[in-house]
C-alpha cells in the first residue's frame, strides 16, 4: 500500500542508494605493499603502490599537468611523484633510501608502480629505517595512504593520513 510513510520511506532508501556509492570514494586513499626478501647478503625490499586512476589524475590536474596515463612519460611522472611523496630514510643519519623504479602498468582503474630497494641484510627495518608518506596529500587533508609490510611470514601495517610525519617502518 502505497501512503505518505511507504513513499517517504521509499525515497529515502533510493536517495540514499544513490549517493553512498557516490560517496563512498570521497576521500583520496592508495596503498603499498613492501615485501622484505633476505637473500644472500642483502635484504631486498619490493614495493607496490596502488593509487585509483581518477585519484592520478586529480593529482595531475592539481600540480597543473596533463590529465593522463597512456605512455610511459606519464608512468614516469607517477616514479617522479612516488619518489618526492613517499620516502625512507635510515633512522640516525637520515640518509635516504631510495628505491628503484623497475616498473608500473595500468589494471582496470588503477595504476600500478614496482620499486626494490636493496639493503645489507644486517638492517633492521624497526630500528634503523622510518618512512614518511606524503602520498595524495595535495588532495586532502583526510587522505589515506595504507602500508603493509610483510617479513620472515608476518605482516605488519601502517596507515599515514593528514601531515606525513616520520614513523619506524616496523613496530615489535
Amino acid at each position: 500500500m502505497l501512503n505518505r510513510r511507504n513513499l517517504l520511506l521509499t525515497a529515502t532508501a533510493f536517495g540514499l542508494g544513490w549517493s553512498l556509492p557516490a560517496q563512498a570514494h570521497r576521500m583520496p586513499m592508495s596503498s603499498t605493499e613492501i615485501v622484505a626478501r633476505p637473500k644472500a647478503a642483502f635484504l631486498y625490499l619490493d614495493f607496490t603502490h596502488r593509487m585509483p586512476i581518477h585519484d592520478a589524475l586529480s593529482l595531475f590536474a592539481a600540480r597543473g599537468e596533463k590529465q593522463q596515463i597512456r605512455d610511459l612519460r606519464d608512468f614516469a611522472r607517477m616514479g617522479l611523484y612516488y619518489e618526492k611523496a613517499f620516502q625512507l630514510r635510515h633512522r640516525k643519519s637520515h640518509q635516504p633510501l631510495t628505491p628503484k623504479a623497475i616498473g608500473g602498468e595500468v589494471i582496470d582503474d588503477y595504476f600500478f608502480l614496482y620499486q626494490e630497494l636493496q639493503l645489507p641484510r644486517s638492517i633492521d627495518l624497526a630500528e634503523q629505517v622510518e618512512i614518511s608518506s606524503q602520498v595524495l596529500a595535495e588532495l586532502a587533508r583526510d587522505r589515506l595512504h595504507h602500508i603493509n609490510i610483510t617479513l620472515r611470514g608476518k605482516i605488519s601495517s601502517l596507515t599515514f593520513t593528514g601531515k606525513g610525519k616520520w614513523r619506524p617502518l616496523l613496530r615489535r
